[in-house]
């Protein structure tokens, strides 16, 4: 599977999975100049900003350890223009979905709260 399948089938994989634990898809892939958001999402009363991280096995480690420092304020600054334009007022948060997926298994982590700004 080449690089932007496995990414599209992560965010098929992360989205079944949040929908089943019960959250709102609100929208996806949102995007502005520099930044794009993978899900958002309604938790009760919270906002959820979703990054999907997918890869093929774990030799370099989990992938959620893909989203570092850089990434994180990249997301933060996205999720702020967001809020901004479409006026949201409920408390917001970071969630990462790590996922390991090949044709031997399907290892899914949903890390609620990874980060904060």
């Amino acid at each position: 599977m080449q690089k932007d399948e496995l990414g599209k089938e992560g965010e098929e994989v992360a989205l079944q999975t949040l929908l089943k634990k019960g959250y709102q898809l609100v929208e996806r892939n949102y995007r502005i100049e520099r930044g794009e958001i993978d899900l958002i999402f309604k938790d009760k009363n919270e906002i959820v900003f979703c990054e999907v991280k997918t890869r093929s096995n774990e030799y370099l480690g989990e992938p959620w350890r893909q989203v570092g420092f850089s990434k994180q304020r990249q997301l933060i600054k996205t999720a702020n223009a967001y809020i901004r334009k479409m006026d949201v007022y409920e408390e917001a948060r970071f969630d990462i979905v790590s996922i390991v997926l090949n044709v031997k298994r399907c290892k899914v982590e949903h890390i609620i709260g990874a980060f904060a700004p």
